[in-house]
């Protein structure tokens, strides 16, 4: 009997381990979409400042030379809207909408400019006009900053969790494998 009540715990532990192993790797991929989420947010960021950038010295200059930054934010966001729809297929209630909503103040800011870039090179607009579209884009900036900032907060609070939770289940393991 006490060779049957050492394989039986045996089995339970074994099983048990692998129960664990198996959350670590679940949370490991997932843990690895994150930090794939985290580096569009960034990405995104970098090409708001790139059409900021453009638009500005294009404001201030009126050549269409200095608009390289501008077309190279303008087709980054374009590129990180197409992946932020991929991630959106991934996401439910709530964090989805949040999802939502930045695709769609990209949408904003990205119309907004083209707008004024059209505008300023018809010479269709004073200095009280370029003002205001001035103000506009950087409330278009500010809300997009504000919103993908809040994203990467929770997202990094996700992976500390994640972290956390890793950290209990290695101990277990360690146990387990130190009973056997």
């Amino acid at each position: 009997w006490a060779y049957a009540a050492a394989l039986l715990i045996i089995i339970v532990l074994v099983l048990v381990t692998y129960n664990n192993l198996s959350y670590v790797f679940n949370d490991s991929r997932k843990e690895k979409s994150i930090i794939e989420e985290r580096i569009v947010l960034e990405s995104i960021l970098s090409h708001v400042r790139s059409l900021d950038s453009g638009l500005r010295s294009f404001n201030l200059s009126a050549s269409e030379n200095l608009l390289t930054p501008y077309y190279r934010g303008l087709g980054g966001i374009k590129r990180d809207t197409i992946k932020l729809k991929k991630m959106l297929n991934t996401k439910e209630g709530p964090e989805r909408m949040l999802w939502t909503d930045l695709i769609n103040r990209l949408r904003e800011k990205s119309n907004q400019t083209i707008r004024e870039v059209e505008k300023r090179r018809l010479k269709n607009d004073d200095s009280v006009s370029v003002a205001i579209n001035e103000q506009l884009n950087l409330q278009y900036t500010d809300t997009l900053v504000m919103h993908i900032n809040s994203l990467l907060k929770s997202n990094r609070e996700t992976v500390k969790q994640a972290s956390d939770k890793r950290k209990d289940f290695t101990k277990d393991i360690s146990y387990q494998f130190f009973i056997l």
